[in-house]
């Protein structure tokens, strides 16, 4: 199985941001530089989208997601796509699972 790759939270919310606005997913993702196929990109911001509609709503499966979405190997400050190191899996469906430290 490959590697999963997330974008840090402040960075994910700008480019969905973009993309409510109106601009176009392919532009984001060209215009950041992002290190992930366009559909994969594109369904991260539909999962966080989804994340965002929960807050209120489910606030349980809320927080999985965030979780999920947003682990604690995820660096932050990086702008980019990062990689899950070698030494986490996700456990369960994507992004309603568990990351894990081996």
């Amino acid at each position: 199985m490959r590697a999963r790759k997330l974008i840090s939270k402040q960075y994910l919310h700008k480019m969905y941001e973009l993309s409510t606005i109106g601009v176009p997913v392919r532009k984001i993702h060209t215009d950041n530089q992002i290190n992930m196929s366009v559909p994969t990109f594109t369904t991260l911001l539909e999962y966080y989208e989804k994340f965002l509609g929960y807050i209120n709503t489910n606030p349980k499966i809320a927080k999985v997601m965030e979780a999920s979405l947003f682990p604690d190997w995820l660096i932050h400050e990086v702008p980019g796509a990062q990689e899950q190191p070698e030494t986490w899996k996700y456990v369960g469906r994507f992004p309603v699972g568990a990351w894990l430290e081996r």
